[in-house]
């Protein structure tokens, strides 16, 4: 299926486009979740009340979070390209999955299939790019890249976004098969994407899973600066991803219509995209200052989605969840891709995106009991001072080292 499209996409000379364009396209094309924008109302039609999806999340989340340093670790022993290949195919393969689904536990099975997809490409993209940006001598764009790479995956959400709330309107189905059909493509780009030598580093041990521990204790507890870095912003991005799906079912409870959801979804990435775009910029301003500013915005957004208006519930999600997470992630990302050597860059961003992906699921599976006690307002309100309780030492340390 992949090399039929690659054989077209080579007829178009699509494959002419320079190696690093082609990862922001595959990118691209993986993040065009047009059913994201209804996903709530979607798996409630499949059988998922809201605590039930959430709970969905979170296991998802917590497959994601077994996963993340294992799939990095193999990707920095094995061929990136390759690795993103598997990716891709398991993407296309839990996206059938959901369209197929019709009961809780359909839709849990397709979440993990996505889990294992997701593990693969997450750390392992942006240590393919930053090495591929060296190659190619370019490696004083890495800041730019790398937003560019943050901007290409948002960038293709606020588009599906846009056109995911008018699809399911027209049919429940259309969005999930639109999804489908851009993974497709988006696995044929990864076929056109080259193998690029990466430096030589010696093994910490000879055993694979002790050569693992070493290096994700290395990162979280030796490095001066790596533990900072992945654990104050990353615990933040945790709770991002809970007050994101709160904007959306906060706004689907107060009646707003499949479309005018696929607008809201639109902007919010939209934004985030456009943030994301700037990132060279955004880089020469001091990292205490925008620590800061992101922290003052996590919280006034949080604040806002507490609200029953649906302007500002729009405006604090922006806000708490899009502004903090375009912001920071591309600059940290940068960062830890300096510090780190080639055959662990992908291990040590997977350690990253378990630190986020513990604290969101541990936050959206305790959503679904925590609910049946307490008010949706309480809730946030508990998560928000328990991540600032974990991230404030952390956050201090890194803007200080």
């Amino acid at each position: 299926m992949g090399w039929v499209a690659y054989n077209l996409m080579e007829k178009l000379m699509l494959v002419r486009i320079s190696a690093p364009w082609r990862v922001l396209m595959s990118v691209a094309l993986h993040n065009a979740l047009f059913f994201i924008p209804v996903a709530i109302a979607y798996y409630g039609l499949k059988g998922a009340d809201l605590g039930g999806f959430l709970f969905i999340q979170g296991v998802f989340r917590l497959a994601v979070l077994v996963l993340e340093v294992p799939t990095g670790y193999l990707a920095d022993r094995w061929s990136r390209p390759a690795q993103l290949r598997a990716a891709a195919l398991l993407w296309i393969m839990s996206m059938a999955l959901l369209f197929r689904a019709d009961s809780f536990e359909a839709l849990l099975v397709a979440e993990m299939v996505a889990a294992l997809s997701v593990s693969l490409s997450s750390g392992t993209v942006q240590a393919y790019l930053h090495e591929l940006l060296r190659a190619e001598g370019r490696e004083a764009e890495q800041a730019t890249w790398q937003g560019r790479l943050f901007a290409a995956a948002v960038g293709a959400e606020t588009v599906a976004s846009l056109l995911g709330g008018a699809l399911f309107a027209v049919w429940v189905e259309a969005p999930t098969l639109a999804t489908l059909a851009c993974a497709v493509l988006g696995l044929a780009v990864t076929f056109s994407l080259p193998q690029v030598p990466c430096l030589p580093g010696e093994r910490r041990h000879r055993n694979p899973l002790t050569d693992l521990w070493l290096v994700a204790h290395h990162s979280l507890r030796v490095h001066p600066r790596l533990p900072w870095l992945l654990l104050g912003p990353w615990t933040l991005f945790g709770l991002t991803g809970v007050l994101f799906w709160a904007m959306q079912g906060k706004l689907t409870a107060l009646g707003l219509s499949p479309l005018m959801l696929g607008v809201v979804m639109a902007s919010y990435q939209g934004i985030k995209t456009l943030l994301a775009l700037n990132t060279g910029r955004l880089q020469r301003l001091p990292l205490s200052t925008l620590t800061l500013v992101m922290v003052g915005l996590l919280v006034m957004g949080t604040l806002m989605l507490l609200t029953e208006v649906p302007a500002l519930i729009w405006v604090g999600g922006i806000l708490a969840a899009g502004v903090v997470h375009a912001v920071l992630r591309p600059l940290v990302t940068t960062v830890i891709n300096q510090e780190v050597a080639d055959h662990e860059r992908a291990t040590v961003h997977s350690v990253a995106s378990m630190v986020n992906q513990l604290l969101g699921a541990a936050m959206m599976v305790a959503a679904e009991p925590l609910l049946n006690h307490v008010s949706l307002t309480t809730l946030l309100v508990g998560y928000l001072l328990v991540t600032l309780g974990l991230a404030g030492y952390p956050l201090w340390r890194m803007v200080r080292t």
